[in-house]
């Protein structure tokens, strides 16, 4: 019998049908039983390609991680935190199981170290110290994870009978929501505005810098 002109699996495919497991069963659902039926192939077939479920779980984040970009090396230290909070929250919009996995695994891949050492010596062009810098780079991942989680939350569920037992809470569900994003665009114009008046502070950015 005639060899397939290409590999019947691939890392790639691998990583594709694994992200598509999480994504419906969560993290635990992952397995590599699991994985080789769902590609209908045999065990030894994916470890071939990687070595364990962990291996394909560190693929998955090295992949995320390798989707950012960062603008010209002018964008203005506003821009390169938009930047990556906005690719990051949709990335994990799309797959809100892996949001445990960034926040919980120790960033020890190239594509990780790669991101956060650009953030760190874009903001140290603005004279942000390092240490004040790698603060504001978490408070921004903190924004995207609790917000990538909410985006796929169930909303409050208030009865017309109930209404008048939460005035207050009624009238807020009236009318469009003012943004899309639940929360979010709010939350990060406020986060960017804070650092801005930080800076700002003579006081603040003596201990900053």
């Amino acid at each position: 019998m005639a060899r397939p002109s290409s590999p019947l699996l691939s890392r790639d495919a691998i990583i594709d049908c694994a992200l598509k497991i999480i994504d419906a069963e969560g993290a635990a659902g992952l397995s590599m039983r699991t994985l080789a039926a769902e590609l209908g192939v045999s065990g030894p077939s994916l470890y071939h390609h990687f070595g364990s479920k962990d291996a394909i779980i560190d693929a998955i984040i090295d992949r995320a991680n390798r989707q950012i970009r960062f603008g010209t090396d002018e964008a203005a230290w506003e821009d390169v935190l938009a930047g990556y909070a906005y690719q990051l929250r949709t990335f994990l919009i799309a797959h809100p199981h892996i949001v445990e996995l960034l926040a919980l695994r120790p960033v020890t891949q190239e594509s990780g170290l790669r991101i956060y050492e650009e953030i760190a010596a874009r903001l140290a062009r603005f004279g942000l110290d390092p240490a004040f810098g790698r603060e504001i780079t978490l408070a921004v991942e903190n924004l995207v994870y609790g917000a990538a989680l909410m985006a796929n939350a169930p909303d409050v569920a208030l009865t017309a009978e109930r209404q008048a037992e939460y005035p207050a809470l009624a009238s807020s569900l009236l009318g469009p929501r003012r943004t899309p994003d639940d929360g979010f665009e709010v939350g990060f114009a406020a986060l960017i505005e804070g650092l801005r008046k930080m800076m700002s502070d003579t006081g603040t950015r003596d201990r900053a810098c």
